[in-house]
């Protein structure tokens, strides 16, 4: 607007300064004042455009040198793309075909749940306390074969090899693990189980666990001490 106030200052300095000149003089200064205003005028609107142009593409260069820093960033990590692009795949087609065999991937641990099921039979209290500490005891004996297993891992073909295993064990005096005490790690886990199902619902049903008869499994009583039988 200045600049246009200043033009039209000077324009009507020049007619003044012409005020004298003759009548043919003064249209044809005339004349030239409005043609120079509305030059003026003409160069004020494009100036503005310009202006107005000239805001916008500060703002699209802002954007777009954005723009250029990521693909910068991109161009950069070019290299290592292709290998982590396989990695990913990789990752995906292997968790796909452990999913399509039935594999569940995020389940709860077995030894989250015997701690689970350890305390929840504490709170409650339904067993005597010398039953509570056979849990736990029994809980401590059979945690190493339960490393990086999962509740939904446990049916019938790992009990079957849980049997195998623990009747290579040797007791404390040495000798080999006998039935009994085999059964006794399948009771044990059936109550995880049964906790599992019953009270943290991650399950639905309990697998078929190994029975106890035949010539290698069957359960003998112990005998009856001598001293117990010849009394009375």
């Amino acid at each position: 607007m200045l600049f246009c106030d200043f033009l039209k200052w000077s324009a009507s300095l020049l007619l003044t300064s012409q005020h004298f000149t003759t009548s043919g003089s003064v249209s044809t200064a005339a004349a030239d004042s409005k043609q120079y205003m509305a030059e003026a005028s003409a160069r004020q609107q494009k100036t503005d455009t310009l202006a107005k142009l000239y805001d916008g593409s500060c703002s699209r260069s802002a954007a777009t040198g954005a723009a250029d820093r990521r693909l910068n960033l991109l161009a950069g990590a070019r290299g290592h793309v292709p290998a982590a692009t396989k990695v990913a795949t990789d990752w995906h087609f292997e968790l796909r075909d452990r999913i399509r065999r039935g594999e569940h991937l995020h389940g709860r641990s077995f030894a989250d749940m015997a701690e689970a099921f350890i305390a929840h039979a504490n709170q409650l209290r339904e067993v005597s306390d010398g039953q509570r500490r056979n849990y736990q005891d029994k809980w401590n004996l059979l945690k190493p074969h339960f490393e990086g297993v999962k509740v939904t891992d446990v049916d019938t073909k790992f009990l079957l090899g849980l049997r195998e295993t623990r009747s290579q064990d040797k007791s404390k005096k040495g000798a080999p693990v006998r039935p009994a005490t085999l059964k006794k790690d399948m009771d044990f886990v059936r109550l995880v189980l049964r906790h599992a199902r019953s009270i943290e619902a991650v399950i639905d049903d309990l697998p078929e666990f190994p029975s106890f008869c035949g010539e290698a499994w069957e359960v003998v009583p112990n005998p009856r001490p001598s001293w117990i039988t010849n009394s009375g």
